[in-house]
């Protein structure tokens, strides 16, 4: 009963009269050994961050690649020597080209946020997040079997960018399936 220093006391069970108060410590200690957060849920966490933080990196680059092209695009209309009406045409277009580029960074700025913050939220063993990070990864791989589909998206712009659009659609694939099926999704059902 008496323990040395560093070392803990045997227990004494009901003889020492705590086996009483003890069934219910281990009946909450099943409880919340049960409610544990599965490999499957964390696996599914690290790679929504892990995609949120290289989304974040891309749509940084695009914003600056933007900037870039908006504060250059008036020096090279006029050292093209064009007259003012296909002046006016090229920063039309130019204009509208740029445009679609903003709202192609801010998009991606978004679903950056939504994956870290909901990779995190999932991380942490939270429900709704990892509800959440099923939404996001569902759409993105509805939009991309639309795209694959009907043979549109970023592949017609740069060959290049057809690959990470086909690891987008597997990365979100997998993602879906950690925290759908086996015991990712027996986890996030439960209430």
């Amino acid at each position: 009963p008496y323990a040395a220093p560093g070392y803990g006391a045997a227990d004494q069970g009901i003889a020492a009269g705590v086996g009483a108060h003890s069934q219910p410590a281990a009946h909450g200690r099943r409880a919340a050994d049960a409610d544990e957060r599965p490999g499957a849920v964390l696996a599914a966490g690290v790679v929504a961050i892990v995609i949120g933080g290289l989304l974040a990196v891309v749509s940084a680059l695009g914003l600056l690649g933007y900037l870039a092209a908006k504060s250059q695009l008036d020096d090279l209309i006029a050292q093209a020597g064009m007259t003012e009406a296909d002046a006016a045409l090229a920063d039309e277009f130019f204009g509208s080209v740029l445009t679609a580029v903003l709202i192609l960074v801010v998009a991606l700025a978004v679903f950056a946020a939504l994956y870290l913050v909901l990779g995190v939220g999932t991380v942490k063993g939270r429900r709704p997040f990892a509800w959440g990070l099923v939404v996001v990864a569902a759409v993105n791989v509805v939009w991309g079997l639309y795209q694959a589909v009907t043979g549109g998206g970023a592949g017609d712009i740069a060959p290049g960018a057809a690959l990470g659009q086909w690891v987008s659609l597997a990365v979100s694939f997998a993602i879906v399936g950690l925290l759908t099926l086996g015991a990712g999704g027996a986890w996030l059902r439960r209430s």
